[in-house]
């Protein structure tokens, strides 16, 4: 069903609402914004009318550190001793994220055989806010060019950090770009909708308003750069898919515009279980898979232990880490999106560490409350926990709280988030 904010209840009515619906509607499935359900049809998937309202100036300020930022968590994985001391708890405690060290470890003690390597790395945020500025950030909407001196303005902190399988690089274009149509269907066609002060606050010119959002692209060109540094004409990317995908489209939309942007380049798709039955290396390194040699890996699977139902799939994950082909991500990267590298990341020295003081002069220019001037907090430290209710049933039947903070795929979610800080 489709909804609008809260402000909009007041502002649009149902007739409008459903034209809106079917404008959106037409153009997810015209651009392919679909997923398959668990019977294995096609669905559309779910999408909002318009983009959420954000604060301009916390935006633009946290897109500017996202390199640096990136680039800190890149110089992070490769610190060995680093990244075992801060996993030591992790490791001992969480048998996924145990495994994964331990191909990590093994990556380094024989030796890296691709240098090179290829992140898509994504960071969820949310806004921090206080004294009725949430209902002004949610509106978009102010009676007054004023701001009230007395409450502190918000900020934003991190939620989580992704560096493996990002869902939605594809349909995130898209939406994007369906937002904008919207946003102007509702001015260019005032016979059926009017020019009203929701739209006119929140968008401005709408084609300008709404960022752009070229993930898609960019995801494409990182595979296409990443095989033109590998050096072989004749080899492949491998996108390492799970068995019966059903977010098969969105990345069939990478791997169709990588074609489109090189037909040099041949795409294929296997699982870990192909991997290890047809997958072999040769003396030096490089990885064939069905005779294929592979020149790029790009992880759609091997974030979940449901991806490892047995010592195959482990082994194979091992033969693509130790072989010569660019991974995106390599375990390290992937090791980066554990919660206890966030918590890890917000600990006073850490940039210091790498030398990313740099950070701190943009940090400063969002104009946030003194406390938060200071990058550590405004990336890492909003609520590392998210928990099942004791009333949901795990998935061996048992009853149980849960805590999923170290690997990617599985959420629960409480109607009150609780915000809980490791010891």
């Amino acid at each position: 069903m489709a909804r609008l904010p809260d402000v909009s209840e007041h502002e649009f009515s149902q007739d409008e609402v459903k034209y809106l619906e079917r404008e959106g509607k037409d153009y997810c499935i015209a651009h392919g914004l679909v997923h398959k359900d668990s019977k294995g049809e096609s669905e559309l998937i779910p999408f909002t009318l318009f983009p959420s309202p954000f604060p301009w100036k916390l935006f633009t300020a946290t897109r500017e550190v996202q390199m640096d930022f990136n680039l800190l968590v890149h110089k992070v994985s490769q610190d060995y001793e680093f990244i075992k001391n801060a996993l030591l708890s992790t490791v001992t405690a969480d048998p996924f994220t145990s495994r994964l060290f331990d191909i990590y470890e093994k990556v380094w003690e024989q030796g890296n055989a691709q240098p090179i390597s290829l992140g898509f790395f994504r960071s969820d945020y949310l806004i921090e806010a206080t004294g009725g500025l949430h209902e002004k950030c949610s509106s978009g909407i102010s009676n007054n060019n004023t701001v009230d001196k007395d409450v502190d303005p918000p900020y934003i902190k991190q939620v989580e950090l992704n560096t493996i399988s990002l869902g939605g690089i594809s349909f995130s274009q898209h939406v994007t770009n369906m937002h904008s149509y919207n946003s102007c269907s509702l001015v260019s066609n005032p016979g059926k909708l009017k020019k009203d002060r929701y739209l006119l606050h929140l968008m401005g010119r709408p084609e300008s308003k709404v960022p752009s959002n070229p993930a898609l692209d960019e995801a494409a060109d990182g595979l296409i750069k990443a095989w033109e540094l590998y050096g072989s004409t004749s080899a492949v990317v491998m996108l390492v898919v799970q068995p019966n995908e059903f977010n098969v489209y969105c990345q069939r939309m990478v791997e169709y515009r990588v074609k489109e942007r090189n037909n040099g380049i041949r795409v294929i798709r296997r699982s870990l279980t192909d991997v290890f039955n047809d997958g072999k290396t040769d003396n030096d390194k490089a990885l064939f898979v069905n005779g294929l040699e592979v020149a790029v890996a790009y992880f759609r699977a091997g974030y979940t232990p449901r991806d490892y139902p047995t010592e195959n799939e482990w082994s194979a994950r091992l033969t693509l880490e130790l072989s010569r082909c660019i991974k995106c991500p390599t375990v390290a990267h992937q090791l980066m999106g554990t919660k206890k590298m966030q918590q890890v990341f917000a600990n006073p020295g850490v940039l210091e560490r790498y030398r990313y003081v740099c950070l701190q002069p943009k940090a400063r220019s969002i104009n946030l409350p003194k406390k938060e001037l200071r990058l550590h907090p405004q990336h890492t430290e909003m609520f590392p926990f998210i928990i099942f209710p004791p009333t949901a049933p795990d998935r061996d039947g048992e009853r149980s709280w849960r805590c999923v903070v170290e690997r990617s795929g599985d959420y629960g979610y409480l109607p009150t988030l609780i915000s809980t800080r490791y010891d």
